[in-house]
């Protein structure tokens, strides 16, 4: 079935390629932090590729937007164990 595009990548692709990769690390750790010692590190790859700043050639938009979302993800995570011994500072 062909979908509308989206400017980058047709719409259903954009979605599955983007959703999954930037929520599915942040859902795994979710659900195994209580695995990790109160002070253990949790942590995900990522990419300078997720960096809106160093975004100056305008390509890989669908990989740059996933890899943003799971910095983004992952800062929402670290600021909510601020107040833990899992904090790193």
């Amino acid at each position: 079935m062909r979908v509308a595009r989206a400017g980058f990548g047709y719409a259903r692709g954009v979605s599955r390629r983007c959703g999954f990769p930037s929520c599915a690390p942040v859902c795994v750790i979710e659900a195994l932090q209580d695995l990790v010692t109160e002070d253990g590190l949790i942590g995900a790859m990522s990419s300078g590729q997720g960096s809106v700043a160093n975004n100056v050639s305008g390509m890989r938009a669908v990989y740059r937007g996933s890899k943003a979302a799971l910095n983004q993800f992952m800062r929402s995570f670290a600021a909510r164990q601020a107040d833990t011994p899992r904090a790193w500072r």
